[in-house]
């Protein structure tokens, strides 16, 4: 069970993906499931701005989350260790390569003129991305319990949106450069079929995870993309969790690792003394560029 930290606090009885050169799915209303919410933690926000009077007044530090559907008929090949998998969509609203966090917390209820109604159940909010997708799943129980965990490989149709820039630049085929962002635009139900069932959705190719704060392991991390990794390490709770111990020893693992490929290819490029004609050291091959981690990674 996930649940919002303040889903049980006392309460008063009066709050586009740019994928570079990566594969991408087709654009349009595709079968997914939910596949992956990561635990943000406590993220301070910025201050809110009323756009009718322009005054601004500050927010309070919440939990957020991150979220991820795969997209279970838009197989891509990722090439490297992942291969071909279900492409997996970010959910989390995007802006110029920055990921917005979900906010994860109950708010009290209010009427049309933003009054709390007295004696009703705190919820997750009306707008927010997982009420709409506990909607779409048919499990709207979630919105008052707040435990999205259930909301894992849970089937809906989302709004895929594939927007095309040519970079200005060509290949080694003398072919153009095409960026292309993917961006999430929505969720509804699954539809029914002539006998008026849900249209069957494939099954997911990885098993669904929710890491938290709590239950984070070493192998999770690798799931997680590097630019929440950041956000993850300015949460206010951070320090001492779980998370903090798997993700220091994940980063320990790939340092480890690639200190040991450095050491490997030093030992290769020595040339080895002979009692003949002294070889010359053969002429290394050019590096490949290493990946610099940014959003456009598919795990």
């Amino acid at each position: 069970m996930f649940r919002p930290k303040n889903s049980n606090t006392p309460r008063p009885s009066n709050s586009g993906e740019n994928t570079g050169l990566f594969p991408v799915p087709k654009a349009g209303s595709r079968k997914a499931r939910v596949s992956l919410i990561v635990d943000l933690g406590e993220q301070n926000r910025p201050d809110f701005e009323d756009e009718k009077t322009g005054e601004t007044r500050p927010q309070k530090p919440c939990q957020q989350v991150a979220v991820f559907a795969d997209l279970v008929n838009d197989t891509v090949d990722y090439g490297g260790t992942i291969g071909k998998q279900h492409y997996r969509l970010l959910l989390n609203k995007t802006f110029a390569g920055e990921i917005t966090g979900i906010n994860f917390m109950f708010v009290p209820p209010k009427d049309a003129k933003g009054k709390i109604i007295e004696g009703k159940s705190w919820s997750l909010h009306p707008a927010n991305l997982m009420t709409k997708l506990a909607k779409a799943v048919n499990k709207p129980e979630i919105i008052e319990s707040g435990d999205i965990e259930q909301l894992l490989n849970a089937p809906f149709m989302a709004q895929v949106e594939v927007k095309e820039k040519d970079s200005g630049k060509t290949n080694d085929a003398g072919e153009p450069i095409i960026y292309r962002n993917v961006n999430y635009k929505g969720c509804s139900e699954v539809p029914l079929d002539d006998d008026d069932q849900p249209m069957q959705v494939a099954e997911l190719n990885m098993e669904a995870k929710c890491i938290t704060f709590q239950n984070a392991k070493v192998e999770d991390i690798k799931f997680i993309r590097k630019k929440l990794i950041d956000m993850i390490k300015l949460a206010n709770d951070y320090a001492g969790s779980n998370m903090e111990k798997a993700i220091q020893a994940f980063e320990a693992q790939q340092a480890s690792a690639n200190d040991s490929d450095a050491s490997e290819e030093q030992e290769e490029e020595k040339p080895k003394p002979t009692k003949s004609v002294a070889k010359k050291p053969a002429k290394k091959e050019p590096e490949p560029v290493e990946d610099d981690g940014d959003d456009s990674e598919p795990w």
